[in-house]
């Protein structure tokens, strides 16, 4: 049903009969893409990033003819996104003087949090100074002025230009399918050069920091050793290892089959999906050490899961939170940031241990073919291209063995 409204609407739009360029404004045609097709054609995710770049977007925009709409504008809607103060998640630090608030009105950590309706600890830190989103949440429940007690951390705030680049994006995607449809003829956004971008760069961990991570975990919950070994070993993505049944893992022949993914929305919590592409879906050789610590992993959720009775519940996920319920895709990640700083290893995030392990296959000589299907590329050429950096070692290697084999042999002939 749905396939034949969207195709009636496009039918309707090539045969002349539905609303043009000059009719209809940036706003409608929204209202219109987000009923025909992105709601029913986008993954939550980017329809959800999608409609926070489009508040901005529609504040610039929106009151425009599509047709009028020129690449001077979209410039321009550029150039403001880059000016100070345009960012919406800015972080506050308290004043003295809400400290002072605090004595005068005998509030301590225990009834602010309460007050407030934030956790206790996060009131602890508010109260010490340290940066916080919620002040807003504060001076409202106190019923106090955000400006007086508390000040800006960040006072320039500007957006990054990777984030003014996924703006380029979004509108450039909206304004592609007007032509699709027929609405516009030409898609302005194309006629602007997207902003730049800096290059990323890539942390990992060397050899070394795996070994000493591993030997650090000897004294960590099982729980946090499982996520680490099967990130490590797998070079799976941070979803993915939400996303892992046990019903996929096979003791038996060492094998994880990767068919589904975790995310987490604002407003629609953690819930389960296809994974973006079909390459992402694959089954991966794991290390026998690797499965013997989701052994003993499993081991241990099924004594959780007797200590925790009828509040258990039974979803057969491998990492679970205390009550067997799906985990927040993010979980792991806080923890490690913990755990890394407390025993100073580099500034490396979670999604660097999937770097880890590309890095470690290609620089051991794998061939690029077996890591992509490893890391669930569409295309060996992805790999390469995202890795090709590392791509350096085994070719050394190779100039190296052809040097050794002809020195070789032409000491044999003399």
């Amino acid at each position: 049903l749905i396939q034949t409204k969207a195709l009636d609407f496009e039918n309707q739009v090539k045969s002349g009969n539905y609303l043009d360029g000059n009719k209809i404004t940036f706003s409608e045609f929204v209202d219109m893409w987000r009923d025909r097709y992105a709601r029913n054609e986008l993954a939550p995710k980017t329809l959800f990033e999608y409609e926070r770049h489009l508040k901005r977007i529609m504040q610039a925009i929106g009151h425009m003819k599509m047709a009028k709409i020129q690449p001077l504008h979209i410039l321009q809607f550029y150039s403001n996104l880059a000016e100070s103060g345009i960012r919406e998640d800015i972080l506050y630090c308290s004043s003295p003087k809400f400290t002072q608030y605090l004595k005068d009105n005998e509030i301590s950590v225990s009834k602010l949090a309460t007050l407030t309706s934030i956790n206790k600890n996060t009131a602890k830190k508010i109260i010490n100074g340290e940066k916080t989103n919620k002040a807003q949440q504060i001076c409202n429940s106190l019923n106090i002025s955000m400006r007086e007690y508390f000040d800006i951390v960040d006072k320039d705030n500007r957006l990054s230009q990777r984030t003014i680049h996924h703006h380029h994006s979004t509108l450039n995607s909206l304004l592609q399918k007007a032509v699709e449809w027929q609405i516009i003829v030409d898609n302005p956004a194309r006629r602007v050069s997207a902003p730049r971008v800096p290059d990323k760069r890539m942390r990992f961990f060397e050899e070394e920091d795996v070994v000493r991570l591993f030997l650090l975990l000897e004294n960590e919950p099982i729980k946090h050793k499982a996520w680490l070994y099967t990130a490590i070993y797998l070079g799976c993505r941070l979803g993915e290892l939400g996303g892992l049944n046990w019903s996929g893992v096979d003791f038996s022949t060492n094998l994880i089959n990767i068919h589904q993914v975790s995310q987490a929305l604002p407003g629609k919590g953690t819930f389960i999906k296809e994974p973006k592409n079909p390459s992402s879906k694959r089954t991966i050789n794991i290390a026998p050490s690797a499965i013997k610590i989701l052994r003993e992993y499993q081991i241990w959720q099924k004594e959780q899961q007797l200590i925790m009775g009828q509040l258990w519940v039974n979803t057969g996920f491998v990492f679970t939170k205390i009550n067997g319920e799906i985990m927040y895709p993010s979980t792991p990640t806080q923890w490690f940031v913990k755990f890394r700083r407390r025993h100073n290893l580099p500034d490396v995030n979670f999604h660097g241990l999937r770097h880890t392990n590309a890095a470690i296959l290609i620089g051991e000589g794998v061939d690029i073919q077996t890591v992509a299907g490893r890391l669930g590329h569409a295309k060996p050429t992805t790999t390469a291209k995202v890795y090709s950096h590392f791509l350096k070692k085994p070719d050394e290697k190779a100039s190296q063995m052809l040097e050794e084999k002809f020195s070789m042999d032409r000491k044999d002939i003399k």
